[in-house]
């Protein structure tokens, strides 16, 4: 059965779902390469196991894992993304899944555990070691956890039009801040083995209005914006510069994955 349950009083990480559905949508759209896809390959969730996704969103992850697996649990801290994640299960008649309102770093599931735990483009939002440290609790002696981000090297062509546009950079861009292998010491303390995969998609717009459609549902636009005067034209001028000298405007979009096993218990 599909379920909301309010675990804890939070303001989410997102405020509104749009920015980051529309980034979603074009990536699906434009990219050449489907990063859940590759997840599922690699993951591999059988039809017996049980999922846990900390950061589920609107459930870009834990729907497809539930299709595939007996059952799924998703926490998030904004409430309009679960709303959107039960409706997504809603619409693929899925009754296996429960989506709880929560923070990733502070919730107790009482006791449950599960096959494949995992934490996707969210881990940096909150308190990253204890979110580890969750992943271990509610994994099962031989499960598999997940955790996912962007090296410094993601979207270096997005950082580039925006570099021409304005100086200004917002803090969560900073060298390192969503680059998951900073948290490897955390990962081991709490896993007997780590090892890391790297996932890349190149996204090709074949036109400006196509990029930007992409460009402002992106965190960077959304900090940035106030910023720097008339931001919008000044992207739109840059990223038109891009295409009138290579007939597209590409973002190549890199994830490093996280696979963790051997979950450690802490007393």
């Amino acid at each position: 059965m599909t379920e909301t349950s309010k675990m804890t009083e939070t303001s989410g990480l997102y405020g509104s779902s749009k920015p980051l559905t529309q980034r979603i949508d074009a990536q699906a759209r434009y990219g050449t390469r489907d990063l859940t896809a590759w997840f599922l390959d690699l993951a591999a969730p059988g039809p017996a196991e049980a999922v846990l996704d900390i950061g589920c969103g609107s459930g870009n992850h834990l729907i497809p894992f539930a299709k595939a697996a007996g059952s799924a649990v998703g926490i998030d801290s904004s409430e309009e993304l679960v709303a959107s994640a039960q409706r997504a299960a809603r619409e693929a008649s899925l009754d296996n899944v429960r989506v709880l309102v929560g923070s990733g770093d502070a919730f107790d599931l009482e006791g449950e555990r599960f096959d494949i735990a995992m934490c996707n483009f969210a881990i940096y939002y909150m308190d990253a070691p204890r979110v580890i440290e969750l992943l271990a609790a509610h994994l099962k002696p031989d499960g598999r956890a997940y955790v996912m981000g962007s090296p410094d090297e993601n979207a270096r062509e997005l950082m580039e039009i925006h570099g021409t546009a304005t100086a200004y950079v917002p803090g969560v861009y900073a060298p390192g801040y969503s680059d998951v292998r900073k948290y490897e010491p955390a990962m081991r303390s709490s896993f007997a083995e780590c090892v890391f995969h790297r996932f890349e998609n190149p996204v090709v717009f074949p036109s400006v209005e196509a990029f930007m459609s992409y460009y402002l549902g992106t965190t960077l636009f959304q900090a940035s914006d106030g910023e720097t005067e008339d931001l919008e034209a000044r992207i739109a001028a840059a990223a038109k510069g891009v295409f009138e000298e290579h007939g597209e405007v590409r973002v190549t979009k890199i994830v490093d994955t996280a696979e963790l096993r051997g979950p450690k218990a802490h007393g």
